[in-house]
């Protein structure tokens, strides 16, 4: 059976969305919320039509924007197309200026969601693939471990 992009999407968008209605909605005045998104294609938006509008990370933004009035939410994706863990790990240093540049012109709460694992599964693919479960691990404790030291306000989920 082939894999349905749309499902994957779906269920993506579901479970960040979740995440960040109950991570803020406790809080009586979140503010401005500015989400940077980082992982691979499904990040990305690959398999919509028109991934600038239909990525899980812009319907997660405009469905929050929503579901918390009053709250100014950014939105920044950094998913790229065919990564691994280690090929975000290898990219960091480019993607924390671009990071730094969107926090610079949206302050707010900073908050990181990370979505990587389809590809360090393929057996043959994009580099870094197939990752063994240890070295996923390290690679994603690395980019974890950069954002925290460079952000260390960033909201912590598990």
């Amino acid at each position: 059976m082939k894999p349905d992009p749309s499902r994957a999407l779906r269920v993506f968008i579901g479970i960040i969305l979740a995440w960040l209605v109950l991570a803020f909605s406790a809080k009586a005045d979140p503010g401005a919320i500015s989400i940077v998104f980082i992982g691979d294609s499904i990040t990305h938006g690959a398999g919509t039509p028109q991934p600038a509008t239909q990525a899980a990370p812009v319907v997660c933004g405009q469905l929050l924007q929503q579901q918390l009035p009053g709250t100014t939410v950014a939105v920044f994706n950094q998913g790229y197309v065919g990564f691994t863990a280690l090929g975000i790990s290898k990219h960091m240093p480019g993607i924390e200026k671009e990071v730094a540049t969107f926090f610079a012109a949206h302050p707010g709460r900073p908050v990181f969601s990370i979505m990587l694992g389809t590809n360090d599964s393929a057996n043959s693919g994009p580099a870094g693939c197939p990752t063994a479960a240890a070295d996923y691990r390290n690679y994603l404790k690395a980019i974890v471990d950069e954002i925290l030291a460079k952000y260390p306000d960033a909201q912590k989920g598990r």
